[in-house]
């Protein structure tokens, strides 16, 4: 996992950022993003979601995109594990030099926490 410190620095101050993007796949240019913006990107490319402490998650906003449905759906469950509030997940395949949306879920904590 790379690109996480920040962030657990940024709640150490009681700050937060608006969305964290958990990209599957190598992203080293978006890794500085504490530089640009409002939200934080994590690469997680070869990492196993069930051995990752993302603590760093709880109360936050969470994108994921995933190499495969599988993995999506694996770190999806390690996010809610880790008390994010929304997850959003998905899978993308380039067809023909265009990129298409394989799979793509959501979910609300207080969804679960209605049923």
């Amino acid at each position: 996992m790379r690109g996480h410190e920040p962030i657990i620095a940024m709640r150490k101050a009681g700050k937060r950022p608006g969305v964290v993007f958990l990209n599957d796949h190598p992203c080293p240019g978006e890794l500085q993003w504490n530089e640009y913006g409002e939200h934080a990107t994590v690469e997680v490319c070869g990492d196993q979601p069930e051995l990752l402490d993302l603590r760093f998650l709880v109360g936050m906003r969470v994108s994921i995109s995933a190499e495969t449905v599988d993995r999506a759906e694996r770190f999806m469950q390690a996010c809610k594990e880790a008390g994010a509030e929304l997850v959003g997940a998905g899978v993308v395949e380039v067809v023909n030099g265009r990129h298409e949306g394989v799979w793509s879920a959501v979910w609300r904590r207080q969804e679960r926490e209605a049923a």
